[in-house]
């Protein structure tokens, strides 16, 4: 049965924990040393983060703000949230 995504997620973050600072590792014999596919431990040692990212606070409020401007269903609730933004 294949790994689990938060067991290869944890793989990973273990293979780039054994990368010494100011060094260029080979991502190749890391990736089959930890048993994690390639691509994603390139991308992550490339500060890529994984495209299951969750968003932080502010960022679904600014996204529920352009939808509200897109869609013109602006109302004094989003703008609220925007003097809140401008807050941070």
């Amino acid at each position: 049965m294949p790994d689990s995504y938060t067991v290869i997620q944890e793989r990973i973050q273990k293979a780039l924990a054994t990368i010494a600072p100011g060094t260029k590792p080979k991502v190749t014999r890391l990736a089959a040393e930890f048993n994690v596919p390639y691509d994603q431990l390139l991308n992550r040692y490339n500060g890529i983060p994984p495209k299951t990212a969750t968003l932080t606070r502010s960022q679904i409020m600014k996204n529920r703000l352009f939808i509200s401007i897109y869609n013109g269903s602006m109302d004094w609730e989003y703008l609220i949230v925007v003097r809140c933004l401008k807050e941070l």
